[in-house]
């Protein structure tokens, strides 16, 4: 097999101060190397997505399990292929068509078993590689083969390994944050943002959505950015560079150029990387009765109190608690098992913490204060 060319910048990914994120062309004789690399793992059809088309599409979308998400930006998601250990990371960049390498550190071992294959978004500007699927991992075929909530458990483990190693980068890495379709169904899109459905089934690729209408507000990355760093990051060249330019073009002496520096000096505060999560607010133990919903549409249960009142539609953020509730669900005769929620600010719903025994008291509809409180529109 032709050896891919590695820039020496790859492998370079130590230095004092975070560099710009590094994603260089690869040499035009080695897109057909790299292209039959990947024809080899997962054959010819390399769509992550096609466009939702309402006839065609939306019987799927009641039948069967969908998860949603939000697209950071307006670029389509590529593939991200880790072959072998002596070869860079390369990102296949689906608007251009064409092979880039990326500065990645891969963890020790990791391709030892075979090669590995990721559905990714890399947005430039905003400095962030979006990991959203796991086609191959080591050597094996995990789409067609696997549930994505089965890939996404496995995604999420590569997640922790790489996450803890990326140094001097330039960029963070992150995951999507699927919903269910009901929490989709009860949001407000934003006009033109683009959203994407997962569907469970092994073999589907994803749908996308466009909201209608132009989007005219800055771009997720802008805002999280705003929001995540109340003041710049400097670094210390640049806090001596400032100092010294305050202390130079002051007329005042010795002693007053000194205070001065103490009082300009700028503060760094460390960036918090979960702007965007959605607060929470946690309380003591409540619990309800999870039935399923007469809708029947996929993750979508309401939730009784001990006096059988309904405090409304359950709210589940996370695809393995969602398997474990079907599970439990399918194995318990009355079709209802006991749960542990907390009340979500952002979806104005009852989140499930976790699953309790059947034996285990339900409380009753006065201590759910906040589902039959006046909420702001």
């Amino acid at each position: 097999m032709k050896p891919i060319h590695q820039n020496a910048a790859i492998t370079n990914s130590h230095g004092r101060e975070q560099r710009k994120m590094a994603v260089r062309p690869l040499q035009s004789e080695t897109r057909e190397v790299v292209s039959n690399l990947i024809e080899s793992l997962i054959g010819h059809d390399w769509r992550s997505s096609h466009r939702f088309d309402l006839i065609k599409d939306g019987p799927l979308l009641q039948r069967d399990a969908y998860y949603v998400y939000k697209r950071e930006g307006r670029e389509r998601p590529g593939l991200l292929l880790l072959y072998s250990a002596d070869q860079p990371a390369v990102f296949w960049d689906m608007d251009k068509d064409e092979p880039n390498s990326v500065r990645l550190q891969i963890p020790f071992g990791f391709l030892k078993s075979g090669p590995s294959l990721f559905s990714v978004t890399l947005l430039k500007a905003e400095g962030r590689l979006i990991f959203e699927d796991v086609w191959v991992l080591h050597g094996k075929k995990l789409l067609g083969s696997l549930l994505y909530s089965q890939r996404w458990a496995n995604l999420q483990e590569v997640y922790k390994q790489f996450s803890s190693q990326q140094l001097f980068l330039g960029y963070d890495i992150v995951t999507v944050e699927p919903m269910s379709l009901q929490e989709f169904i009860e949001e407000t899109p934003e006009p033109g943002s683009i959203w994407d459905f997962q569907p469970e089934a092994a073999s589907r690729k994803r749908l996308y959505w466009m909201c209608p209408g132009v989007k005219l507000d800055k771009s997720a990355g802008a805002v999280a950015r705003e929001k995540a760093a109340a003041v710049a990051i400097i670094s210390p060249l640049q806090q001596q560079q400032h100092l010294e330019n305050s202390a130079y073009s002051s007329n005042t002496g010795i002693g007053g150029r000194q205070q001065q520096q103490q009082q300009q000096q700028p503060r760094i505060v460390a960036v918090n990387k979960n702007a965007l999560k959605r607060p929470m607010e946690v309380h003591n133990r409540r619990t309800a009765c999870l039935k399923v919903h007469p809708s029947g549409f996929p993750d979508t249960y309401i939730l009784d109190t001990s006096d059988n009142k309904s405090i409304g539609v359950a709210c589940i953020s996370k695809i393995q608690q969602s398997r474990e509730i079907k599970e439990a669900l399918t194995a318990s005769l009355t079709k209802a098992i006991v749960v542990d929620v907390v009340w979500h600010t952002g979806f104005n719903k009852y989140q499930i913490e976790s699953l309790l025994p059947v034996e285990t008291p339900l409380s009753p509809y006065s201590s759910f204060h906040e589902c039959h409180a006046p909420q702001d529109n």
